[in-house]
């Protein structure tokens, strides 16, 4: 991130702000100052609410949808090119 955008969330961001900084701020890799200025904005204009809702809401989905990792069979197996075998 630039430090120009930093130092302008810091103050009072505006949209373009919020949207390049959504996932840093959903991370918790903001200062506190920066969250503040984020959470201020956010609730006051409804357009940046409803992408950090539909990011959130992403997220969550992403996460509650991951795929675990084959285990060392079906790694085998389809590097193979076969199917793992039914167990």
């Amino acid at each position: 991130m630039s430090h120009g955008i930093m130092a302008r969330v810091a103050l009072l961001p505006v949209c373009v702000d919020v949207t390049e900084l959504v996932t840093a701020y959903q991370d918790g890799a903001l200062s506190w100052r920066e969250r503040m200025s984020i959470r201020w904005h956010l609730s006051r204009c409804t357009p940046c609410t409803r992408f950090y809702d539909q990011m959130r809401r992403t997220a969550e989905f992403v996460h509650d949808h991951a795929l675990s990792p084959p285990d060392e069979a079906e790694a085998e197996a389809l590097l193979r090119g076969g199917k793992p075998d039914a167990s």
